[in-house]
């Protein structure tokens, strides 16, 4: 999918009388001519800005050339009428038009490779909030649960599963699994899912082979007895006298031993150790997701305004994603034929500042000449802001015991 596709989609779902019909609270909304309508209420919720409501209102109205916006309550009220449905409709319509039949970019060795996790956002202490999501940690903070299957080479997320805050990872992991073996057919037949040290089960590892599905699994130390007894290397065992499974032992550069469990037969003890590594991409992710969409940072304390902007700002990541993709295929044609040190890609960042400055989503509302002629300058001015790819690289992970404190010196690329 291209830029262009991409707004297609983006106004025939939001410009839908059935997305309209189907998101709106009262038979009655938006039956008088009001200064906002629905179409741009959907577009000002993904505007990308994490000022103040009211800030932001007056940019929006501003870039709309209107002289007065209406007011944060006003606003509040009218995003009562609705629901988050609209963009959970766009995000899975974006995802169905990038992962179709003939979808074969972000391969490794020829497959596809996604990997699941778990992820808490931290939400208002109210109380409608604290009844849907309950409380997680030592602070008791109210938090929203969520499981994401995300494709860890190609940037994009397939799924996510909204629960409460101490949710069970290895029943919403299923979902995925039942989303990916019905919608993506093909694609679950021909890729691999990565976990982390928090999913390992006889039960989980059964119902994945049973799926048709190939994985590999971190399992920690204290496992199942016939994978810790397994020894350094590669050996197979057998659970439950049927399913076939291998382990691989390694030991990393700290000096820990590693242990992974998997389905997959033709991959070498190297190749997995390769493969395991690309599921950091899903904690890069969680990174971007919080600290440069700033997902938790919501704009209201009802249970329809944080998940109209948690579906909104699951748009603007695989928007972001989208973008990346296009900017990193300039970017290659770009330095085709030049020596470069290091490896090149695009600085995420930026590009999401980029997306913001010129107000890409508010431009859906304005002249189509003037999106046109904007949108021919976005994708240059990402490809320039690039950086370097140092192999090798690492940083000491240092986890404070105890309770954390907030650090409070940390400033968003998109609190401007």
């Amino acid at each position: 999918m291209n830029e262009y596709e991409f707004i297609n989609l983006f106004k025939a779902i939001f410009q839908c009388t059935t997305t309209f019909k189907e998101a709106i609270t009262n038979e009655n909304a938006f039956t008088r001519n009001r200064k906002m309508s629905f179409f741009q209420a959907l577009c000002f919720l993904l505007d990308m800005n994490k000022t103040s409501l009211s800030n932001r209102l007056n940019k929006f109205f501003g870039f709309l050339g209107k002289t007065t916006a209406i007011s944060q309550q006003a606003f509040s009220k009218l995003r009562a009428k609705f629901d988050h449905s609209p963009f959970v409709k766009l995000f899975y319509a974006m995802v169905k038009k990038e992962y179709n039949g003939s979808h074969q970019t972000g391969l490794w060795k020829g497959r596809h490779i996604f990997a699941v996790d778990g992820v808490r956002f931290k939400l208002p202490n109210t109380k409608q909030l604290l009844e849907k999501f309950g409380v997680f940690g030592s602070l008791d903070s109210v938090s929203a649960g969520a499981s994401v299957l995300f494709d860890v080479i190609h940037g994009w997320v397939l799924d996510v599963q909204f629960a409460m805050a101490k949710m069970n990872e290895r029943t919403e992991c299923l979902k995925h699994i039942h989303f990916l073996t019905t919608h993506f057919k093909e694609i679950a037949n021909n890729c691999i899912i990565l976990f982390d040290r928090g999913y390992p089960s006889q039960k989980l590892f059964i119902e994945l082979i049973r799926s048709g599905i190939q994985f590999v699994i971190r399992c920690p130390s204290n496992s199942l007895v016939a994978i810790a007894k397994a020894p350094i290397g590669v050996s197979i065992i057998t659970l439950k006298g049927v399913y076939r499974v291998r382990v691989i032992k390694f030991r990393l550069r700290s000096g820990e031993i590693a242990t992974l469990v998997s389905n997959v037969f033709d991959l070498s003890e190297e190749d997995f150790q390769k493969l395991y590594s690309l599921r950091w991409g899903i904690e890069t992710m969680f990174d971007t997701l919080k600290n440069k969409l700033n997902i938790e940072k919501v704009s209201g304390k009802t249970l329809n305004s944080v998940m109209q902007d948690f579906w909104a700002s699951l748009v603007l990541m695989n928007t972001a994603a989208l973008f990346n993709n296009i900017a990193s295929k300039e970017l290659k044609k770009k330095l085709s034929g030049t020596k470069n040190k290091n490896e090149q890609k695009i600085a995420i960042s930026k590009l999401i500042v980029t997306l913001r400055d010129h107000s890409f989503f508010p431009m859906m509302c304005a002249n189509p000449i003037y999106l046109e002629f904007n949108l021919i300058k976005i994708i240059p001015e990402i490809v320039r802001n690039r950086v370097s790819v140092i192999p090798g690289r690492s940083f000491p992970r240092n986890i404070p015991k105890g309770r954390r404190k907030i650090r409070n010196n940390l400033k968003s690329c998109l609190a401007a």
